[in-house]
This record gives structure tokens, sequence and C-alpha cells, in this order.
């Protein structure tokens, strides 16, 4: 907010979207406290994307940490990245979009995946 109000062009990522018990409602709740807070209006643009990791770096962190759930989570493995499968990946993705459509332009978001 202070950085839009100093006039600078400010772009949101909103990364990793993680696959958790109700993301749909927590997402929800955190773009309406969002764009409560901050003119949507005055957002260059926003950045979205579920979660992905090289596949190597992502075996080097699950056995830093073994015993975090992130890690044992329903993941695929396209291209040597491990990454939230396709289909709940598209569907979170669609989700959150048309959420986010009700605070900022859709020209004005962009979707990894």
């Amino acid at each position: 907010k202070s950085a839009i109000d100093k006039g600078w062009k400010v772009r949101l990522c909103i990364d990793p979207v993680i696959n958790i018990e109700n993301w749909e409602s927590i997402y929800t709740r955190f773009f309406l406290y969002l764009f409560q807070n901050v003119d949507s209006k005055k957002i260059f643009d926003l950045s979205i994307g579920t979660f992905r990791m090289n596949k190597e770096y992502f075996k080097r962190i699950r056995k830093r940490n073994p015993k975090s759930d992130i890690y044992y989570s329903d993941f695929s493995i396209e291209k040597n990245t491990v990454a939230t499968p396709k289909e709940i990946r598209e569907n979170i993705m669609g989700k959150l979009k048309k959420e986010l459509c009700k605070y900022i332009d859709s020209n004005k978001i962009l979707v990894w995946e």
C-alpha cells in the first residue's frame, strides 16, 4: 500500500497457492482482506500460481524436514518439476481467478500453470 501511495507500479504475487484443507475459504477471505486494504485500481497486475518446484530441490528440502506434511501431499512430476496435479491445479486456479475478478480486471491477472 505504501509503495502504491508513493506512485510505484505494484505487482501482487500470490504464489504458491497451496492445496490444503479449506483452501477455497482461506484464499477467499484473504482476497477480501487484501482488497479492503489495497485499491485494486492502482495494482499494475497480479500473478497467481500453485505449488511447483524443481524435482531435485524438492527431494533435498524434504530430506531436511521429513516431518512436514506439505512434502507428502498429492503431487505429480511434470518435466522434472514437482507440482500440484494438473486437474487439481486447473480447478484451484479457475476458482481463484473467478474470485479475484470480483476485485481486479481479468486482463491484469496472470496465472502460472
